[in-house]
């Protein structure tokens, strides 16, 4: 089997099923019925992530959901842990996931079954929004993001999101030295002004340039409010895992990469 053959075939492997996305849908619907009946302020919600970019991939994806509401800034991330509280009381199916300390998301489940990160958010124009972040507030802006996906799968015939899933899933298996978000912003850094012409070009593309890019210490910073996204990634430890995946890729071995499939 050629290997942009063998790649297809495990993104149709990871890849979440339309009930499966269905199953996540309405149960993030029934929180925020929910949710809702505690917190009138809270209006609308919004998926963001990998989720509403279509991204995720089995066993590994993060839905981050956006309760928006008419909130005051000041405090935000503790009134929105405590309405949840009381939410988690009185509803039955969502928990809390884990104990305090939280910094940005506080991450729930439901039904023991899907797993969601919950942020507070305040709706601004375009598309802008005020999130908590520790104790402060930032703007951040996911349509960016959603956009500039876009874009590129348009460019590429939809295998920018292809590549993004293998990614990820070379990230698990390699228990993620990267954070999602890292992945897809250095995917958009490496591609944006390159082809993906098949998705074995296109890994060895992305880890070629990759490793390139963080020996010499670049850095992505956020389009809206400038932070390093990279910041945190053990950039020695990262590049050896690279680095041994590209020779199994110069090999053709890549059910190497992919072994657990």
């Amino acid at each position: 089997m050629k290997p942009n053959e063998f790649l297809e075939q495990i993104v149709s492997k990871i890849q979440i099923s339309p009930q499966k996305q269905k199953h996540i849908k309405n149960a993030v619907r029934k929180i925020f019925e929910k949710f809702r009946e505690h917190v009138p302020d809270c209006y609308n919600y919004r998926f963001c992530g990998g989720f509403k970019r279509y991204t995720s991939i089995k066993n590994y994806f993060d839905v981050d959901v956006y309760f928006i509401g008419h909130y005051q800034e000041n405090n935000l991330l503790n009134y929105f842990k405590n309405r949840l509280i009381e939410l988690e009381k009185s509803y039955k199916p969502f928990k809390i996931a884990r104990k305090p300390p939280y910094f940005h998301a506080i991450p729930g489940i439901f039904n023991n079954d899907i797993e969601l990160d919950c942020l507070a958010a305040i709706n601004l124009e375009k598309g802008y929004y005020k999130i908590p972040e520790n104790q402060k507030i930032i703007i951040i802006n996911p349509e960016l993001d959603e956009k500039k996906l876009s874009d590129l799968n348009q460019r590429n015939d939809g295998r920018a999101t292809k590549l993004i899933r293998l990614l990820k899933k070379w990230n698990a298996i390699n228990k993620k030295p990267f954070k999602s978000y890292q992945l897809e912003a250095m995917t958009y850094k490496i591609f944006g002004n390159r082809h993906i012409n098949a998705l074995d070009k296109g890994m060895k593309n992305f880890f070629l340039l990759g490793i390139d890019f963080l020996k010499k210490g670049m850095q992505i910073y956020d389009s809206v409010d400038k932070h390093p996204i990279l910041k945190g990634v053990n950039r020695k430890k990262v590049i050896k895992l690279m680095n041994n995946s590209v020779i199994l890729m110069q090999q053709n071995k890549w059910t190497k990469i992919y072994p657990t499939i």
